[in-house]
């Protein structure tokens, strides 16, 4: 009896301690439930996962394009950007002309014209300085005439051409040893240009005769300088500055004299500036005066001749194209705008999807133990 009775209780702890074994986590219907739902999240995990990452991809590839596209019309945008910061300073390149004789009560007419485009003259040289010295000069008589180019930058390079120009004993030379003339000029030297007429001659008397026509009658002296260096005209965008040399009659004495004798200035004068700046350009400030001839001229029959030659203009053509460009790359500035704004929404949505942790629902909570 005592035997089956320590049998009995021996057999229930054993029963108990494995109700307890089992029991300690979940339940068993609750452990099979657990599974099932495990499968079912890992499942809905994968699909989701799987989407999340498709969206995702779509989001970056979106953000990539739409920031290539704003790249390209900003990088246009700002090659197509016009010029639009107005007229540009004049630049000087010699401080004036001096126009001398070595006889007096002689008339005579000097005409320099400067051609800032000029290579088929020039033979590819970037400009060209024509000079046309026209005097009245008695049968029989000689007169020696020189112009000097004083003050002449030490960017400037010229040389005279046999093959475009015309009168006696011509000659081009260097007049003085380079010198120092500060900002904004420099190193420069001074040149000299001579020349000879023999009488009789009524260059000066016919061009007045004429009211000093533009085109130079055959009988007076041209000379063609090519000219390689900075112009005295600055283009910039649709503007363009002329700051041209003066051009005097003022005999020297002593020993800046470039005659042996002394030196004189014509009994009566007309002188002329000319620079051939294109069809298209207009004159808004200055004190030229266009000719009808693509070019602006600055001329004086009294005085000393001329001086504070200067004149700013502007070309309608460049005008109109600086107004197409303009507006053509504000297009393009405004379509990178966009597609910067429209990036926005679709880079924030593939950093927040990257950075989201997805949790899937729990069992019920654990009993207590």
């Amino acid at each position: 009896m005592r035997s089956a009775l320590k049998l009995a209780l021996t057999c229930s702890v054993l029963f108990y301690l494995k109700g307890r074994r089992v029991g300690r986590g979940y339940p068993e219907q609750c452990m099979d439930l657990a599974a099932e739902k495990s499968n079912e999240h890992a499942v809905t995990w994968v699909r989701r996962g799987k989407e999340a990452t498709l969206v995702r991809r779509l989001n970056h590839l979106a953000t990539l394009l739409l920031a290539v596209l704003a790249l390209g019309c900003a990088a246009f945008g700002v090659l197509l950007w016009p010029d639009t910061s107005g007229p540009p300073p004049g630049e000087p390149t010699l401080t004036g002309f001096n126009f001398v004789i070595d006889q007096p009560d002689v008339a005579a007419a000097v005409r320099l014209l400067i051609n800032p485009d000029a290579k088929f003259y020039t033979n590819r040289e970037p400009g060209l300085l024509l000079i046309s010295v026209s005097l009245d000069v008695s049968p029989g008589a000689t007169v020696h005439w020189a112009l000097m180019l004083g003050g002449v930058s030490s960017r400037i390079s010229m040389r005279l051409m046999p093959e475009g120009s015309r009168g006696l004993n011509l000659t081009y030379r260097r007049a003085s040893e380079p010198y120092d003339l500060g900002y904004p000029i420099g190193t420069v030297a001074d040149y000299v240009i001579t020349g000879e007429v023999q009488g009789p001659s009524t260059a000066y008397s016919t061009l007045a005769s004429q009211n000093f026509p533009e085109v130079n009658p055959r009988q007076s002296a041209i000379a063609s300088l090519a000219w390689a260096g900075p112009l005295p005209a600055v283009f910039k965008g649709a503007y363009v500055t002329v700051t041209m040399p003066s051009l005097t009659m003022l005999p020297a004495q002593g020993p800046s004299s470039v005659f042996d004798g002394a030196e004189f200035a014509p009994s009566k004068h007309e002188v002329e500036e000319e620079l051939a700046v294109g069809w298209d350009y207009q004159i808004s400030a200055g004190s030229g005066k266009p000719t009808g001839l693509a070019s602006w001229i600055w001329s004086s029959e009294s005085g000393e001749g001329i001086a504070n030659a200067n004149a700013i203009g502007s070309s309608v053509d460049k005008q109109s194209d600086v107004q197409r460009r303009s507006f053509f790359a504000g297009l393009l500035f405004g379509l990178a705008g966009t597609a910067v704004v429209s990036a926005l929404p679709f880079a924030t949505a593939a950093l927040t999807e990257g950075r989201m942790r997805r949790t899937h629902d729990p069992c019920p909570s654990r009993p207590p133990a």
